[in-house]
């Protein structure tokens, strides 16, 4: 047997497996925008706190911020107000209200109860990385990348105070429990202790690598840090006497977070790679660890010190028990990375790359119905056969082919030195396109009736100087478009692989292109660091630039033609546009995601959009809805 055809053969035993079942728990369809009929994905977890009483988990996301009963496992609301990504969570003392910061630049505060939105705070100029209110709920502080730290007065919403002596990003601002000080610590060699009344600076502790993160005992007497170089240190805070240096296991490597707990004798941290340590304060030694399934990013203890919660890397959320290591909880978020979005061209379902898997899921209520695991690494990118059957899967250097219904592997394709950033079937199946970070566009046989379907490489286009992001083929498959970021588009004869035009315009890199249902017209999206994205129109046949759209553009990262070809739908960072094909005017914008909008897909009717953002999520649009109905 041919040697290609043995690995293939024993690959798809490793896939049939290894397969992951499909999670039970679907995405909860919690305050949807206008026009939005489900969410699929509840984003990557980037802080987590407890509720004062223990009954309740706030994790905050890319998305926004999930509430979980803890009796249950279950989310409970979604408070998705922020227009970037979380970075921490704090309550105040009597946990009636807390506190988010994010990378929007702004910091909310929020009912407990209620999830009602009071207040928002805009004077950062930056991302906001920390929040903490003083011990009589008060005063807030918040610090961030701007490297300036405010103090906020809560019931009149005013800036009190403000502090500038940091030299790097804020990381951290923590008051002490009695309420007489508070310490910060910035993405440099110093921590400050300032009186918490006057703002005099009291202490100043330097370290000799970047400092990660902080944390206060409860008795306000101790400060332990994280390094950059790998280790944990211990502090007193009122001589700035260095104490201790934390044990370290030999495995060990740089903390992501630490903190004490309630009664101050254990310090926690969660470390690279996949798992938590705990140390006695006392004795700087090393009492335990938790084994992860990945790793964590963010910890804290119960209120009564007995459990600790972590949520990793993937955003799955466990609850342990301190003392024994057992685990509790588990709460599955199962959304990695999500590249690539497609609706099925035959019915009504559609398939998204999510980290090492594909997903099918159902677009009316955003059920995943299966899921399968496609690769080793994370996929870039998928695309659908015409007749709905198969799916081919890009991700570092191979194109797999998939059969849908049942998730078999039929066949892999090598040959890319760098990742495949694009997939395209021709409309017949025959022949699948790929655009690759080694600067080259490939054309792979696509067998027709057999078992093993990847056949040989046909073409390989050259021409391209820099990474090629997006191949489409024309409705009649007889033309091939690639785009670079070498910022040209490159027109291919199929048959004969050779180069028929160059169109040049975009002053960007050239992220998205597609045709017309018509064939007669190619649309093509770039995006630059200068607030000069463009979306150009050309004629497909004779290259001629057509019509260009600027602007107040930064990132056009897909474009994409209704079916019926009336309208070209393009995306700016987080905003969806809907433009008219003969008029040239935007009909209709809309926002949902709270980050940029990285993949676009029509369902076949024209009825529904399909858009996934890089906060880890899908939303279905419903467009009559949006179209028809006044919001």
């Amino acid at each position: 047997m041919n040697k290609s055809k043995i690995l293939v053969i024993l690959l798809t035993l490793k896939i049939i497996l290894y397969s992951i079942p499909v999670y039970a728990q679907n995405t909860p369809q919690f305050r949807l925008p206008f026009g939005a009929k489900a969410r699929i994905g509840t984003g990557s977890v980037k802080a987590i706190k407890f509720f004062p009483d223990g009954s309740k988990l706030a994790v905050g996301t890319t998305m926004g911020i999930w509430i979980y009963d803890l009796h249950t496992g279950e989310p409970i609301d979604l408070l998705n107000s922020h227009n970037g990504f979380m970075t921490s969570i704090a309550f105040n003392h009597d946990g009636t209200t807390f506190a988010s910061s994010n990378t929007d630049n702004t910091v909310r505060i929020w009912d407990s109860q209620t999830g009602i939105e009071k207040e928002i705070f805009f004077q950062h100029q930056d991302s906001v990385n920390t929040v903490a209110f003083n011990p009589n709920g008060r005063i807030m502080a918040t610090g961030g990348n701007d490297t300036i730290i405010r103090f906020w007065d809560i019931e009149t919403g005013k800036e009190v105070e403000q502090f500038n002596d940091h030299s790097a990003k804020i990381n951290n601002v923590i008051f002490s429990n009695d309420g007489n000080f508070f310490a910060s610590s910035a993405y440099s060699h110093s921590i400050y202790i300032r009186d918490a009344k006057t703002g005099i600076l009291l202490n100043t502790i330097n370290e000799d690598s970047t400092i990660q993160c902080i944390a206060l005992s409860p008795d306000s007497r101790y400060i332990a840090n994280a390094t950059q170089d790998g280790d944990i240190n211990l502090w007193d805070i009122r001589s700035t006497a260095f104490l201790k240096v934390f044990e370290k296991e030999k495995t060990f490597h740089d903390a992501i977070e630490l903190t004490f707990s309630p009664d101050g004798k254990s310090l926690a941290a969660t470390v690279y790679w996949e798992k938590i340590c705990f140390w006695d304060v006392e004795t700087g030694m090393l009492k335990n660890s938790i084994e992860c399934d990945e790793t964590i990013v963010a910890i804290d203890y119960s209120p009564d010190g007995k459990n600790i919660v972590g949520a990793g890397r993937n955003s799955k959320i466990q609850l342990w028990d301190v003392s024994t290591g057992n685990e509790h909880l588990t709460i599955n978020t199962p959304w990695t990375q999500v590249s690539s979005v497609v609706f099925s061209p035959t019915d009504n379902l559609g398939a998204s790359a999510n980290g090492e898997k594909i997903i099918i899921w159902n677009p009316e209520n955003g059920e995943v119905l299966k899921s399968f695991l496609a690769s080793e690494g994370n996929i870039r990118s998928i695309a659908y056969s015409s007749q709905g059957n198969l799916i081919a899967s890009g991700d570092s250097w191979t194109v797999r082919l998939w059969d849908v219904q049942n998730g078999r592997l039929l066949g892999s394709y090598s040959g890319h030195s760098g990742t495949v950033n694009a997939l395209a079937f021709s409309p017949n199946d025959t022949i699948i396109a790929s655009g690759s970070n080694d600067n080259t566009v490939r054309l792979w046989e696509v067998r027709q009736g057999e078992k093993l379907l990847s056949g040989k490489l046909l073409n390989t286009l050259t021409g391209h100087d820099k990474q090629v992001f997006s191949v489409a083929f024309s409705p009649d498959g007889n033309i091939l478009a690639s785009g670079s970021s070498d910022s040209t588009i490159r027109l291919w004869n199929v048959k004969t692989g050779t180069l028929i035009h160059v169109l040049q315009g975009h002053p960007g890199i050239i992220r998205s292109i597609a045709f017309s249902p018509d064939g007669k017209t190619l649309a093509s999206g770039s995006w630059s660091g200068n607030w000069n994205g463009t979306v150009c129109l050309w004629n497909s046949t004779t290259g001629e630039l057509l019509s260009t759209i600027r602007g107040d553009i930064q990132n056009i990262d897909v474009v994409r033609f209704s079916p019926d070809g009336s309208m070209l739908t393009y995306t700016n960072n987080d905003t969806i546009f809907f433009l008219d094909i003969i008029s040239g005017e935007v009909l209709k914008t809309i926002k949902g995601h709270n980050g940029r909008v990285i993949g676009l897909s029509f369902s076949k009717d024209g009825n529904q959009l399909a858009s996934v953002c890089n906060s880890r999520n899908i939303l279905i649009w419903d467009l009559p809805t949006l179209f028809l109905q006044e919001q």
